[in-house]
């Protein structure tokens, strides 16, 4: 999609700097950020740099276990069935702990305190 419109609008200096500091909680671009926000989602914060380590100790396991998988295949061994279960079984795990990080929280418009809430009401986009 090709972006031609610019957008300027003001903001105050405590406003500025929440601005920045959740853009920068969140590890994406200031445009990216908005744009989450403009179709009703908060983008989340980034994980801690110790999940990522827990997370490469998880994909290590899972290359271990292929591999110990085609060892089983070639050799005819009988407990390739439960290698390849447990395979998926820890690979299903692993994507539903990334869809939650890389998931975004809509917006409710409720929780925001009164002086903050926006003096439209909001509608989230119809989808096309």
């Amino acid at each position: 999609m090709k972006r031609t419109n610019k957008v300027t609008f003001r903001l105050s200096d405590k406003e500025l700097a929440r601005f920045k500091r959740r853009v920068k909680e969140s590890g994406l671009f200031q445009e990216t950020y908005l744009r989450f926000l403009i179709e009703g989602f908060c983008p989340n914060q980034l994980p801690p740099k110790e999940f990522w380590k827990e997370m490469g100790g998880f994909f290590q396991v899972l290359d271990h276990l292929d591999k110990l998988a085609k060892i089983a295949y070639h050799t005819g061994n009988i407990h390739y069935k439960e290698i390849c279960e447990m395979h998926r079984d820890i690979s299903e795990h692993l994507h539903r702990i990334e869809d939650e990080i890389y998931s975004h929280v809509p917006i409710d418009l409720r929780s925001i305190p009164k002086r903050e809430r926006p003096k439209q009401k909001y509608t989230k986009p119809k989808e096309e």
